[in-house]
């Protein structure tokens, strides 16, 4: 199940992905002996059973991507940052505002158009203007 932003229930797991992904995503899926077990889990147990990797656990494994990315020290890097790196990396390789919108799972267009701004705003910021060398 996936708990999706803004959505008050889970949702059924969803994966678009390109086809390496998708068969990466199946393998682990097929090497799994339990469906039942949990999907991410640490290599502690408890009574034999492996246990459920916990959110500050994927929280350092994430960070840990983050920074060997050399990303780390811009703002607060969250799992949530992976969504919002995807969603503008699908608009920046020329997904349009309606495939955007199905991919992030946004009700409101809206709140997908603020992606669109604000990578507008990087391309064409207009500090870029400003010429510090230039002698008056």
């Amino acid at each position: 199940m996936v708990h999706g932003k803004g959505h008050s229930e889970a949702d059924e797991f969803v994966v678009i992905a390109n086809h390496e992904a998708r068969n990466a995503i199946n393998d682990y899926l097929a090497d799994r002996s339990d469906s039942a077990k949990p999907l991410f889990i640490t290599a502690r147990t408890y009574d034999g059973e492996p246990q459920q990797m916990s959110r500050r656990t994927l929280q350092r494994i994430i960070s840990g991507i983050f920074s060997r990315a050399g990303v780390a020290n811009i703002g607060h890097k969250t799992m949530h940052s992976i969504r919002h790196t995807a969603i503008t990396n699908a608009i920046m390789n020329g997904a349009s505002l309606i495939e955007s919108q199905a991919m992030a799972r946004h009700s409101d267009p809206a709140t997908t158009q603020v992606y669109f701004h604000n990578i507008n705003r990087q391309k064409d910021a207009a500090e870029r203007r400003i010429d510090y060398n230039k002698s008056k």
